[in-house]
């Protein structure tokens, strides 16, 4: 992550804080859901420490890179009983843009 970056961003959307390490942010503001955007390559270890610290879930599709990562996924969430869901934006579709 880019900090000097993030930091300009943070300053110019009006964002109170910015964070490099997604654990000190869950542990400062506490949310009530985690919205996970990333490369599919970093989502199922994000993701599963998100949901095994107790925060329900948001995430871009695909949720895993294979059938395995996905599957351990929702035994992390059944076995923590965390809300989770898959994102998946439409905002392209002719329909939606209309709207």
């Amino acid at each position: 992550m880019n900090e000097a970056r993030a930091a300009k961003y943070s300053e110019e959307f009006g964002f109170a804080a910015n964070y490099s390490d997604f654990n000190i942010m869950l542990d400062e503001e506490k949310p009530d859901v985690v919205c996970v955007v990333t490369p599919v390559e970093a989502t199922f270890g994000i993701v599963s420490k998100v949901m095994k610290r107790g925060f329900a879930v948001l995430l871009e599709k695909p949720p895993g890179k294979d059938g395995q990562e996905v599957r351990e996924l929702l035994s992390i969430s059944k076995r923590y009983n965390i809300p989770n869901r898959v994102a998946f934006n439409r905002r392209f579709m002719p329909l939606v843009r209309k709207l």
